[in-house]
């Protein structure tokens, strides 16, 4: 009887230690589970913290970006026209005093904001304009320059454009130089109205500016196939003036095309010096890139816009933006001196009591 007991005894004492033991690795996978949950917890703070401190870092470096830009267009409107290749601030002691805006780099008194890259191009390969209007004329002067600052004879511009909303599916088609009904066009590009103007020596009078000016009107012509036209000099234009001049010209469009959906190459051109005069018709604005040759090789554009690249920089985030300033104002001007879609009636009144005076406005009325 008392081996019996004791058996029993020992039997007992096993199966407490095995319940203890499963109790053991239990607890130790509980706190296993809430130490991973632990940690991925901290984790995802950590990246929300990361995330939300990247956001603001972010946007203090486009604002120093920004401030870069800024500190550029205030050395460029007191005079700056400079190549500024190197990133950092200006050193140089410039007696005019018009790049003293690009000597110092931070933004207010914060040490780590403050734009750590900046270059000025007043003589970029292209024009880039984002909404050409059809209420008022773009009116820019352009001087072509080549690889070593020679100002150089353009002897040709190649013209791009397309609708300021990127465009669509381009589906304008003319025949003969005859335009289509508008209700048959979209807003993915408009026509273009080009006047380009040579400012040599000798031209700047009425009868040479008459005589020499050309003026062309572009419109978006479709160029079929699933894959854009090789080159824009499948569309090409000889430019005319004088009596010639006013020629509608059809643009090689596709979606795909390079640098912007519609592009027509001018040529016969022989100057350095071009005032060039563009406006969007009959609606819808326009975005338009211009880019001067001469022969086959591409020239740099002074006088009209100057490209500046900023980066700005908070802690370890770095921001960058690209702004074309324009080199001058807009030339104050009026498009026409009379200018309706409707009839015009003259009054004309030779002298007192005069037979032959018009005093009535009747349209189509011979005097």
């Amino acid at each position: 009887m008392v081996m019996q007991t004791s058996k029993f005894k020992l039997y007992k004492g096993q199966d407490e230690w095995q319940a203890g033991f499963a109790s053991i690795i239990i607890a130790i996978v509980l706190i296993l589970v809430l130490s991973l949950i632990t940690v991925g917890f901290a984790a995802l703070m950590r990246k929300e913290t990361r995330s939300a401190l990247d956001k603001h870092l972010s946007t203090q470096a486009y604002y120093a970006a920004e401030a870069g830009v800024n500190d550029a267009a205030k050395a460029i409107n007191a005079g700056y026209r400079e190549h500024k290749t190197n990133c950092g601030e200006t050193t140089a002691d410039l007696s005019d005093h018009t790049a003293d805006s690009l000597r110092d780099t931070k933004v207010g008194n914060d040490a780590g904001v403050k734009w750590t890259c900046l270059t000025i191009d007043p003589e970029p390969k292209s024009l880039e304009y984002s909404a050409i209007d059809v209420d008022q004329s773009k009116i820019v002067e352009i001087t072509g320059v080549n690889a070593a600052g020679a100002d150089t004879i353009i002897d040709s511009l190649v013209i791009g454009w397309q609708g300021s909303d990127n465009g669509g599916t381009i589906r304008f088609r003319t025949s003969s130089g005859i335009f289509t009904p508008i209700s048959s066009w979209n807003s993915s590009a408009s026509v273009l109205r080009v006047g380009i103007t040579p400012l040599g020596r000798n031209q700047i009078n009425r009868d040479s500016l008459i005589a020499n000016t050309s003026t062309a009107f572009l419109y978006p012509k479709e160029s079929g196939g699933s894959t854009p036209p090789a080159a824009y000099e499948n569309s090409s234009y000889t430019s005319n003036t004088g009596d010639d001049g006013g020629t509608i010209v059809p643009g090689n469009c596709h979606a795909q095309s390079q640098p912007l959906n519609c592009n027509v190459k001018i040529t016969n051109l022989n100057s350095v010096n071009y005032l060039l005069d563009l406006r969007s018709l009959p609606y819808g604005k326009s975005r338009v890139s211009i880019r001067a040759y001469s022969g086959t090789t591409l020239l740099g554009i002074k006088n009209a816009q100057t490209l500046v690249d900023s980066t700005g920089k908070a802690q370890d985030v770095l921001r960058r933006v690209q702004v074309r300033i324009p080199s001058r104002n807009n030339y104050p001007h009026s498009d026409f001196g009379l200018e309706t879609m409707g009839d015009i009636c003259k009054q004309l009144k030779l002298a007192p009591g005069d037979p032959t005076s018009q005093t009535v406005c009747n349209p189509g009325t011979p005097l």
